[in-house]
């Protein structure tokens, strides 16, 4: 025997490399695309909550600032002595050291402005720079418990915020605060986050130069999540500026209408999944090795295992089906060899199945030998019997009405033309027809059935019980075929109840244009391993040379060409029912 010039484990170990290879491309890739998809959620999700946590932050702070202006509201509206209320002033300066200056607006009245003259004077500023700034800069209408924040920076060296809310009785007050707290909000070593008014103005950031020149932040403005409405809205995006790609976070405050961002370059955010992909390349590497390695120690093992099922294929080749390959392995060559064993057994099962089947037809012959000798006998004994019966009827006419032999007469009468209608129905039955199909009575082809069994099933002790529905729609069938379905069932049945005997119920009725025949039995009934295979050809439980499996699939056959069903109902000692289903003829011609 010629050895194999490219041995299998080379071929094994080239496929095997391969395929590793381009699975490890494959995942590296994968794994790089869903490192970049997690990082960008992850990313989303932290810039859009970080957006939020400041707009919340930034609006707290400035609501308590409003809170405090309208006490100053009160204070100043109010009717103590104008030397108290000069300290009460001070006080609430030194109190609340990030106030510069108050105003209030009165309907119909000028404004009032009260200033920490201290602060004013550190940063160059008076009270008329800060006139011309509101000015320029004229509040809008508020309504009742709205706060309106925006830059009021006038000079560098002191960065300001205009807070302004409705105090009592209409009355407006506007506060300059520091924008320092909100400078505190918004430093961050690793990402840009910015602080506008309701118009996309700077309030804060980490660039200070930003704020003071009071630059308008255009993207944040122009996110259509924070258009329209003072509650809180937020969200996040991807956006490039200057040619770089950044994730952007953003949200509004609820009650201020402030507008928080959060920028952080691409680079930074996907700086962690590149180190990750580098690491992953290099246990990619390693990978491969190990896998060459691997891959012919297990393609040596595995040739040892083929080869032994090479020899038991050429004994089969033989003829010697009682091989059996034992590789003593778990995987796919193990299943090759289970199967290769089940062959060999399949092949013994196969030719034994022949053997039954071989048996099955010649019982068959056997049964429609004797099928057609019945009907030469029944057809030899109709003759006698019309004999019988005509003199029967002759010797009645000839007697009168209250001779004693007339009620014996009229018996033989009676009986023969009984006997005369069980041969005529057994002669249609035997007799090979074409199967044409005609508007037959479905009760009819019942009561032929049955009269032909009937002497079977009372010599084994069995009881028939009609229940035969009156009007039932004509179907359209073959009444032979339907008779040798019923007779299959009856017969079934009269045997499955045995010795002791039992009652037959046949009923029919008919419903939603389809009628129904049930036949049942009180035997023991069918068990469900047997129900499901008790259609299929030569499929039997009884003793060998008692049946051929051939009447229910016979009988299934018959009942699908007529466009029907047939199923079985059947519990442990509880009988059998039988039900088949037969379009009526409406219904077939109105389809």
């Amino acid at each position: 025997m010629k050895s194999a010039r490219f041995p299998i484990r080379i071929k094994i170990l080239v496929t095997v490399l391969g395929v590793l290879l381009i699975v490890v491309s494959v995942i590296t890739v994968s794994m790089a695309e869903l490192l970049r998809r997690d990082k960008s959620a992850y990313v989303r999700d932290h810039v859009a909550q970080r957006a939020q946590q400041v707009a919340a932050e930034a609006d707290a702070h400035l609501s308590a600032e409003a809170d405090s202006l309208r006490l100053v509201a009160r204070l100043l509206g109010s009717q103590i002595q104008s030397a108290a209320k000069e300290q009460a002033l001070q006080t609430l300066f030194e109190t609340f050291p990030d106030f510069i200056a108050v105003t209030l607006y009165r309907p119909g009245l000028e404004p009032l402005s009260v200033y920490d003259a201290r602060s004013l004077a550190d940063a160059g500023l008076d009270a008329a720079a800060l006139a011309a700034m509101r000015k320029a800069q004229p509040l809008p209408a508020l309504a009742d418990g709205e706060i309106h924040v925006e830059n009021a920076t006038v000079v560098v060296d002191l960065p300001l915020a205009a807070v302004a809310t409705v105090a009592e009785d209409g009355v407006v007050v506007e506060g300059l605060v520091r924008l320092d707290s909100l400078l505190a909000f918004v430093r961050s070593a690793r990402a840009d986050l910015v602080i506008a008014d309701r118009s996309g103005v700077l309030l804060a950031c980490r660039d200070l130069d930003r704020v003071l020149r009071r630059e308008r932040v255009d993207w944040l403005q122009a996110q259509p999540e924070l258009a329209g409405g003072g509650r809180a809205h937020g969200g996040a995006t991807q956006l490039t500026r200057d040619g770089q790609g950044y994730f952007a976070g953003f949200a509004r405050a609820p009650a201020t209408g402030l507008l928080a961002g959060v920028l952080i370059p691409n680079e930074e955010a996907y700086s962690t999944g590149r180190a990750l992909v580098r690491e992953l390349l290099a246990l990619s590497v390693g990978l491969f090795v190990a896998a060459a390695v691997l891959s012919l120690l297990i393609a040596r093992r595995l040739t040892r295992s083929i080869e032994r099922l090479s020899a038991a294929t050429r004994a089969i080749g033989r003829g010697e089906f009682d091989v059996a390959v034992d590789v003593g392995s778990q995987d796919e060559i193990a299943l090759l060899s289970q199967s290769f064993n089940r062959m060999a057994g399949e092949l013994k099962s196969r030719e034994r199945e022949l053997e039954h089947a071989h048996l099955a037809l010649v019982q068959s012959e056997k049964l429609a030998a004797f099928g057609q000798l019945g009907a030469g006998i029944a057809h030899e004994v109709k003759n006698p019997l019309a004999g019988i019966r005509g003199h029967a009827q002759l010797a009645l006419r000839k007697l009168e009405p209250d001779h004693p032999l007339r009620e014996k007469l009229q018996v033989i009468e009676r009986e023969t033309a009984r006997c005369t209608d069980i041969i005529g129905n057994l002669l249609k039955f035997a007799r090979q027809e074409r199967a044409e199909k005609t508007s037959i009575d479905v009760n009819a082809v019942v009561e032929d059935a049955l009269a032909i069994v009937d002497h079977q099933l009372s010599l084994h002790r069995v009881g028939i019980e009609r229940s035969l529905a009156s009007g039932l729609p004509r179907v359209m069938g073959n009444a032979n075929q339907l008779q040798q379905v019923l007779l299959n069932l009856a017969i079934n049945a009269q045997q499955a109840m045995g010795e002791q005997g039992g009652m037959l119920r046949i009923s029919t009725s008919s419903a939603s244009g389809k009628v129904q025949i049930s036949v049942s039995d009180s035997g023991p009934g069918i068990p469900p391993d047997v129900q499901r295979r008790i259609f299929e050809p030569f499929f039997t439980t009884k003793p060998a040379g008692q049946g051929t499996g051939l009447g229910l699939s016979v009988s299934y056959g018959i009942v699908k060409d007529h466009d029907g069903e047939i199923r079985v109902e059947s519990e442990p000692r509880r009988g059998a029912t039988f039900h088949i289903t037969l379009p009526a003829e409406t219904a077939v011609a109105a389809a």
